[in-house]
């Protein structure tokens, strides 16, 4: 029987502590027994720029006198085009490119997170990457599309290749848990990082579940659930303005103790308003402490955010 490629090279690169079988027909599972990574086969020679080093040129996130690093750079196809426009640019790859490093103004990942397998090495790549940066720090992911909802655990492809795709929410929370600063969304597969902005906390474990318990005797406005300012139409076909709680599901504390979608909360200074307000910003103190969970054990109810405003303001989602 003639060697297999796939098998050949595993060997090269780690050999499992036990004694495996091979058929020589079923090159992933023998792949994955000796848990070799074979991450740099995803790299490929490309005629054009990634989606990373185009986006900071078109965004003006570099500048001439930048420089630039492309973290996890594959074959180097992007610093060779970024050097040919006259930028400073390097490249680290463990496989290709394994001399160390230097920091530079801008870094970039592309498509990097995407095969790298285990939690906590996607969370250090990305923090050695900080770590590098001077400036900014654009990360780029496959994402994936919108009625995607639960996360994605991976796959490995007929090569070996571990690859998965990321939900926008997960991305960003891996992010900023790594880097301990705040995350920007050039588009859903695309997130900036910058040195200017404020650092913020990241919580552990024990904490989130410390500040549930804290706020578990008073109302949390459910996730995905809205407040907003609407026509009513009242006796006599008159109608007024009046805020009003509304969600997908039936999870709103309705007038007679049932459940109901949407309810009527009054005007401006009515105990109802103020009862929803408050568990609204409740229920945004808890989504940020979980988002930034050091732990990542809250991704999978992260996923089904629909938005996360709450990350910046504690009045997210109600509209005045």
């Amino acid at each position: 029987m003639g060697a297999c490629p796939l098998f050949s090279e595993a060997l090269k690169l780690k050999l499992a502590d036990s004694i495996l079988w091979f058929d020589g027909k079923n090159n992933f599972a023998l792949l994955h027994q000796l848990s070799v990574n074979l991450s740099h086969l995803a790299a490929t020679n490309r005629k054009y720029l990634t989606s990373a080093c185009n986006a900071i040129i078109n965004k003006n996130i570099i500048q001439k006198g930048d420089t630039h690093l492309d973290y996890g750079c594959g074959k180097g196809s992007d610093v060779e085009k970024m050097r040919s426009l006259g930028y400073k640019s390097s490249g680290y790859d463990p496989y290709y490119f394994p001399e160390e490093p230097q920091p530079a103004d801008i870094v970039t990942m592309n498509y990097v997170l995407n095969v790298i397998e285990d939690p906590k090495e996607r969370l250090q790549a990305i923090a050695r990457a900080w770590s590098l940066t001077r400036k900014c720090l654009l990360i780029v992911a496959n994402v994936a599309v919108d009625k995607e909802v639960t996360i994605d655990p991976g796959r490995y492809s007929s090569r070996g290749v571990y690859y998965k795709k990321f939900r926008t929410q997960e991305l960003r929370s891996y992010i900023e848990v790594a880097t301990n600063y705040p995350t920007k969304e050039l588009n859903r597969h695309q997130i900036l990082v910058e040195r200017a902005a404020e650092p913020v906390k990241t919580w552990s474990h024990s904490e989130v579940e410390k500040l549930c318990d804290r706020l578990k005797h008073k109302y949390i406005a459910p996730i995905n659930t809205f407040i907003r300012l609407d026509h009513r139409k009242i006796k006599n076909a008159r109608l007024i303005k009046e805020y009003r709680m509304i969600s997908q599901e039936r999870n709103i504390p309705g007038v007679k103790k049932e459940f109901v979608k949407k309810r009527w909360l009054g005007q401006l200074g009515d105990d109802r308003l103020t009862w929803a307000i408050k568990g609204m910003r409740r229920r945004n103190i808890i989504l940020r402490a979980k988002f930034r969970c050091k732990e990542l054990i809250y991704l999978e109810e992260i996923a089904r955010l629909s938005y996360l405003n709450f990350l910046n303001d504690l009045n997210s989602g109600i509209t005045w």
